[in-house]
Parts: C-alpha cells; sequence; structure tokens
C-alpha cells in the first residue's frame, strides 16, 4: 500500500494574486546573481580601477568607447572606485549592482546602490537583502526562515510542514535555498534544506518572485545566504545565546469535556519545561595577506527539555557542535578560488518513562534512553575568472551529504511484539503497551540518507548597453530508503467472530460465534531512487537608455526521476521557460523604480514520489483457525491450514513505470506576471507597492482512485475481461489532462498503451 503524503500536487487550477504594500528598511535591491557588480559612466576609454577595502584584491578594466564600464561577479564588501584621479568608496551586496557614475564636466561622483539607500537599478527580480548587522538587530528567531517572513507577501506555512516560509501563495515545497550560489534544497520533499550556523551568514537574500533565468526549479520563492570570509584584519570573537525556561510562557492544560472523564486533561502541558545554550567561536583574516584568507566557525549547543503527558514523561538532550570553515584564495587580480566546508550533523538523546500515576511530575518508573542521528555536510567550490575587460566565466562544483534520520535504542523496542487487535478493536499484547513498537526495518539496508551532486558553469559577457549571460547546470540528487516490514513483529493480527461458522467465503469452518484470526502482511523493497536535473539559460539584460532596461531570458529545463532498478517512470526534456521584464528609473536618479516582469517556472518531482510510487510493495491477508494466544504477544498460537484464498493486493515486484504515471506526464509549471514600483523616502528608507499574479499551468498529483476511473472507461470501451485488481489505483497524473497508461485491457498478461479521458478521473 502506498503511503501518501502529498506535497505539491495539486488537485485543481491554482491561480492566485497577492498585493503587497511594503516599507523597506532593510536596503531592498532588484537583482539576478549571488555576486554583486559594479557599473556605470566615466570617460571614453580610460582606466577605471576597484579595490576591495578588505582584502586588498585590485582589479582595473578599461571603460568602453562610450563611457560605459562594469566589474563583474564580485565578493559582496566595500570597495574604492577610482577613475581619472576619481575615487568614491562604495558598497556591493549580495545580489545588487552599484552604480557609479562619472561626471566629466565638474569630475564629480554619483554613487547609487546600497551604500546611499538609493534603489538598484541593475535588475527587474523582486528580493530584499539583509546585512548580518542587520540579522542580529532584528526582533526574529535565529533562522533565515523568520528572516524571509520580513518580505512583502511572505507568509509563514503550516508548522506541521516546518513551518516554512510560503510565498505569494504558493506551498512551502515549492521554494529553493541557495548557500553561496549552491543550491542546497532538499528535494525529497522540498520541505528541508543543509543549513548552516546562523552567526556564520554575512548576507540573506530573499527572492519573492520574477527572478531571472538564471534561477529554476521553484515556483515560490528563494532564499539565498552568503557566508561569511576572512579578510586582512585578524577577527576572533564569540558569542553566546540562552533561552531560560523562567522567560517562557508556561503551558496550558485543557480540561477533557467528556463526562465520563471529567476532572482529567486531555493536555497537560504547565510543567514542561526547556533550556537553550547555544554559543559559538569564530576566527577570520589572512593566512596569506592580500591573497589567501580564511574564516572558521564552531557552533556548540547545550539544549535539554523536559515534557510530561497523562501517563508518561520524557527528556531530551542535544549538544553535537556543529561549524563552518571558508577559505578563498585569490591568485591574481583576474582568477579567484573559493572553498566553503559546513558541518551540520545532529545528535541528541531521549529518555523515556511510564508514570506510577497520572500526571506525575516526577519522572516516575524506569527511564528508557534512545539516540537519534541526522544532518551531515556541504563542501562546495567555486572559480572566478575575468578572462577580459568585458568577459567573466565561472563554475562551481558541489555536494550534500544528508542522513534522513536514524532512531537507536528503546524506541525500537518490542519490535519482536506484533500489531494485535481483539474482535471490539482493542489494542493488545506487549505491542501497545508502554509504546508501540516500530515497523521492523530492512536490516541490509544501508541508512536512509539523501545526496546531491552538482556542478554549473556561468559565462557574463558585456557588450556595450547589453549584458549577455548563459550557464549550464546538472545535479544528480539520490535518496537512499530502507524498505520495511510495516509492522512490528512481522505482522498485524485481528481477531473475527464468525457468525454462521463461515470464514474468507468458506462454509462450515468453524462454530457459529467461534473465533478465527486474519493474519496481515505489508512490506517494501529497498534501493536508491535517482532524480537528475539539468538546465541551459541565456539572457540579456539591454539598457536602451539610462533610465530603461529590457530583460529577456531563456531557461530549458530537463528532469528525470528513476526508480530503484534505474529505470526512467517521469522523463521530461527541454521544458521551456522564458523569462521578460523592465525597470524604468523614473526620476533618472535611482530614486524611484517602475518594474515589472513575467515569466514560466517549473519544479521537478520529488525523490519521495520516485520511494513510495515505484518500489516494490507486497500485501496479502490470510485466514486462519487457532488454538490459543500467547500471554505476552496474544498472537494466535497453532494456526490452521490456511483457509480459502489469500487475498493478495500487491506481489512485491517492481511496477512496470508506464503502469504508474501517465507516460506524457508533465512536471508542475507555472505562469507569474509582476508589476510595480519603489519610491525612495530617504536613506535607508523606501515605499512601494507590488502586485504579483500567479497561475498553475500543469498540477501534478499522486491519485488513488484510478481503479474505479479504469473500470468505467474499460466498460464502456467494452473490455469484459478487464480485471481492476492487475492495476495500480494509485497513479500519477495532470488533473485535467488525458492520462496515457499502460494497461492490461484484456486480462491476458499483455499490456497496451491506452488514452484515457480525463472525464473519467473526475478531477478538474
Amino acid at each position: 500500500m502506498l503511503n501518501r503524503f502529498r506535497l505539491f500536487s495539486s488537485p485543481v487550477s491554482r491561480r492566485i494574486f497577492t498585493f503587497a504594500l511594503t516599507l523597506f528598511t532593510a536596503s531592498p535591491v532588484f537583482a539576478q546573481s549571488v555576486d554583486g557588480a559594479i557599473y556605470g559612466q566615466t570617460k571614453p576609454s580610460v582606466a577605471v580601477s576597484i579595490t576591495n577595502l578588505d582584502s586588498g584584491t585590485t582589479r582595473e578594466i578599461t571603460s568602453a568607447a562610450n563611457g560605459n564600464f562594469s566589474f563583474a561577479k564580485l565578493p559582496p564588501g566595500r570597495y574604492r572606485v577610482v577613475s581619472s584621479g576619481v575615487s568614491r568608496e562604495v558598497g556591493v551586496v549580495l545580489g545588487s549592482g552599484s552604480e557609479v557614475i562619472f561626471h566629466q564636466s565638474l569630475g564629480l561622483i554619483e554613487v547609487t546602490g546600497q551604500r546611499n539607500g538609493t534603489i538598484d537599478m541593475s535588475s527587474v527580480e523582486s528580493t530584499v537583502v539583509f546585512s548580518q548587522a542587520q540579522l542580529q538587530t532584528l526582533p526574529v528567531a535565529r533562522d533565515i526562515n523568520a528572516v524571509a517572513l520580513l518580505a512583502a507577501g511572505v507568509i509563514r506555512g503550516d508548522p506541521d510542514l516546518g513551518g516554512l516560509p510560503s510565498f505569494a501563495g504558493a506551498s512551502v515545497a515549492e521554494n529553493g535555498y541557495y548557500i553561496n550560489g549552491f543550491d542546497v534544497t532538499n528535494i525529497r520533499n522540498f520541505l528541508s534544506y543543509a543549513n548552516l550556523p546562523f552567526d556564520a551568514i554575512e548576507q540573506h537574500q530573499i527572492k519573492k518572485g520574477g527572478y531571472g533565468a538564471e534561477y529554476g526549479r521553484s515556483l515560490g520563492g528563494v532564499i539565498s545566504v552568503l557566508t561569511k570570509r576572512g579578510t586582512n584584519d585578524w577577527k576572533v570573537g564569540g558569542a553566546m545565546y540562552t533561552s531560560p525556561q523562567a522567560l517562557r510562557a508556561k503551558g496550558r492544560n485543557v480540561l477533557d469535556l467528556e463526562p465520563t472523564r471529567a476532572g482529567n486533561y486531555t493536555i497537560y502541558t504547565t510543567e514542561n519545561s526547556s533550556l537553550d545554550i547555544l554559543y559559538n567561536i569564530y576566527a577570520g583574516g589572512p593566512i596569506i595577506k592580500d591573497s589567501l584568507f580564511m574564516f572558521l566557525l564552531v557552533d556548540g549547543k547545550d539544549t535539554s527539555s523536559r515534557s510530561f503527558g497523562q501517563s508518561s514523561a520524557s527528556t531530551g538532550k542535544a549538544n553535537s557542535p556543529n561549524g563552518l570553515l571558508k577559505l578563498d584564495w585569490q591568485i591574481n587580480s583576474n582568477h579567484a578560488l573559493e572553498f566553503t566546508g559546513i558541518h551540520n550533523y545532529q545528535k541528541s538523546s531521549a529518555t523515556d518513562y511510564v508514570n506510577a500515576k497520572p500526571y506525575s511530575t516526577s519522572l516516575d518508573g524506569i527511564g528508557k534512553s534512545s539516540e537519534s542521528e541526522s544532518g551531515g555536510g556541504v563542501l562546495i567550490g567555486k572559480y572566478v575568472g575575468h578572462l577580459t575587460d568585458n568577459l567573466t566565466i565561472s563554475t562551481l562544483l558541489g555536494k550534500v551529504d544528508d542522513l534522513v534520520g536514524k532512531t537507536t535504542g528503546a524506541r525500537l523496542e518490542n519490535q519482536d511484539c506484533p500489531v494485535v487487535l481483539d474482535v471490539n478493536l482493542a489494542e493488545i499484547g506487549c505491542w501497545a503497551k508502554p509504546f508501540p513498537g516500530a515497523p521492523i526495518r530492512d536490516p541490509a539496508a544501508p541508512d536512509d540518507n539523501d545526496s546531491r551532486r552538482a556542478w554549473r558553469f556561468d559565462l557574463e559577457w558585456a557588450l556595450g548597453s547589453h549584458t549577455l549571460r548563459s550557464g549550464f547546470d546538472s545535479q544528480e540528487f539520490i535518496s537512499a530508503s530502507a524498505g520495511a516490514n510495516t509492522f512490528s513483529g512481522g505482522y498485524y493480527y485481528r481477531y473475527f467472530i464468525s457468525p454462521d461458522g463461515s470464514v474468507n467465503g468458506v462454509a462450515n469452518r468453524t462454530t457459529a460465534g467461534g473465533q478465527y484470526v486474519r493474519r496481515r502482511l505489508a512490506t517494501t523493497t529497498s534501493g536508491k531512487f535517482a532524480v537528475e536535473n539539468r538546465a541551459f539559460y541565456i539572457e540579456d539584460s539591454w539598457h536602451p537608455t539610462r533610465k530603461w532596461l529590457l530583460y529577456a531570458g531563456l531557461r530549458s529545463e530537463s528532469f528525470d526521476n528513476k526508480d530503484a532498478n534505474g529505470t526512467s517512470f517521469v522523463h521530461a526534456n527541454n521544458l521551456l521557460a522564458p523569462r521578460l521584464g523592465f525597470a524604468w528609473d523614473a526620476a533618472g536618479d535611482s530614486t524611484l523604480k517602475v518594474f515589472g516582469n513575467a515569466g514560466s517556472y517549473f519544479i521537478p518531482v520529488a525523490s519521495n514520489t520516485n520511494i513510495r510510487t515505484t518500489r516494490g510493495e507486497l500485501f496479502e491477508q490470510r485466514f486462519f483457525l487457532f488454538q490459543s494466544r500467547d500471554p505476552r504477544t496474544q498472537a494466535p498460537v497453532g494456526l490452521s491450514a490456511e483457509i480459502g484464498q489469500p487475498q493478495i493486493i500487491n506481489d512485491g515486484k517492481l511496477p512496470n513505470p508506464a503502469t504508474i504515471a501517465d507516460t506524457n506526464l508533465r512536471p508542475m509549471s507555472q505562469n507569474e506576471f509582476i508589476l510595480g514600483f519603489q519610491k525612495r523616502l530617504s536613506r535607508g528608507l523606501s515605499f512601494g507597492v507590488k502586485g504579483t499574479y500567479r497561475t498553475i499551468r500543469n498540477g501534478f498529483d499522486d491519485f488513488c482512485g484510478a481503479r474505479d476511473a479504469l473500470t468505467r472507461w474499460a466498460a464502456d470501451n467494452r473490455f469484459t475481461n478487464f480485471d481492476s485488481s492487475a492495476a495500480s489505483n494509485c497513479i500519477m497524473l495532470n488533473p485535467g489532462r488525458d492520462v496515457n497508461l499502460q494497461v492490461d485491457v484484456n486480462h491476458d498478461g499483455v499490456l497496451r498503451s491506452v488514452t484515457i479521458p480525463a472525464r473519467y478521473f473526475w478531477l478538474p
């Protein structure tokens, strides 16, 4: 049986219009890349140089014949720009372009961008950037998702799905997450990502929509963080944070309203407590001055908690250290290498108690301990090369390894106890008390884990008033998932009373009113399930005049989801996603920007769809008489010969992909349209209004109800021998579209390709 967990499936078309009105105090920008840029105008064909004031790195180019110049892919920081003997300091932030105009007649310099709070005119995207200094003063939780909620049109999603942000009405499972330009989104379910210590963040970027062709695989928003890096000055320090119980709100007890349980509670939380102590130490500086830099941060914690239930209690502890190492090597003024290493492994312990009396807060009874492990690490390498004054390339290579979750200890006890229900559906035996036994995991399978291996190449070419960019990226995401016997003890037994002595359709097998037992077996197979994603993009940002920016981009996406045998079951090549946009500097001084864009976006199919849909599943039911019950487990003892025909729902074999997924299945996609303006009110404060309209072009659903649809379709088409039990009841389809499958329509073992009209599935 498939364990259904819908994340971004959409059985109906989703159309959303959002209207956002915002006072920006966090230096909002509208730009595209994980790096920054400095661009502007000076005298024709003269030298323009920049110096990074933190690292000492210097680069010089010659302005074009029309006086335009551009420095691409710059590490965010403080820079000095010099041309014709005039210099000025300018700040560059993540994904932002800072404009510098040298007025030839007066010999003066005008600087726009983040340094003086004006609006970035170098892109048409909708983006907000927070610096580390701002993050330290904002009254929000120390979490990148909490920071994202400060952006207009972003709200907190369902706490049961991690409380992740929802951008302009999109699902919380439709976002993308990046660290130093590397995609760290976990696409097992799109509900997690590789994290890093909060104090290691230098800048935090929130893309709310309308992003350029460089980005894809997201229908909601993009959260991108830039880590701290070493400079020419050694800096050493640390911090400690605590959340003492004395400053927390008390929990609330909720009385049971059932009259027979008057005076008892259904929820008992007043005695729950927790203590969090977080601390870190860091060091950063030059290994070789002006050339090789390092930054190291080690993040520790000591957290503990106690929680009490009606008849049980538990305590928990966690103290695993994590950290970040960042190395930057400026080989020369035109070539640089970066390395980022992140350790985010988590280990915690818990002790469970069964209390001697209700609502006891003394941790009565014998405590049984368990341990949990999760997380892993991230490795990222990057090269940036300025091949000419106008041509820049970059390559990115990285991997993410993540242990999905591993539990050992007492919480895996009672695995020898089968699930047993009495004739009145009461849970009996050692499986039920004190804690339900866990399913039996395939002992030969490796730990459940996810791994990403990815690389990308980008090129940027400044050609007169055009900035051309293109690139290619490739990623392979593999999810290892262990199969399991769904029930602890191997089986699920349920006792029945036969009113007339028949059992499983066989008459006179027991006396009237006699008992018999049904034994259910459900297992799944282990495997590694791959998702391969590739994309190519090309875009042009054109300034026909200084006041106008016109943008056009095209992204080509390819997705390939495979089963445990490596066979593709969802495969889409060259899905085209065009992007168009404009930005108008209405006042001519970067204080009033009118902007708009339109684009198409795709999201791949999550790997947990591979796992739950294409793995082999065995589900059978058999019926027996029995002699007695085991006093400990309450399982039947002395089973008779099997009675009647076994009920085999699934035979355990890997399904043919063409029988469980529309062979013309289209990944989920949407169109998005944005129109807005932003007005600077004063230094560091601006006002903006933006409208966003999104509509789903292709929904995606793992639909359980296919047998009924196939039965009605087969009857209408006179396939009189069709047996719906031979078909999968759960299939993947695009709601509202005809479904193409391979079906054994004549019940002769031969699969035939058929098209079932959408009306048979009763989905809009």
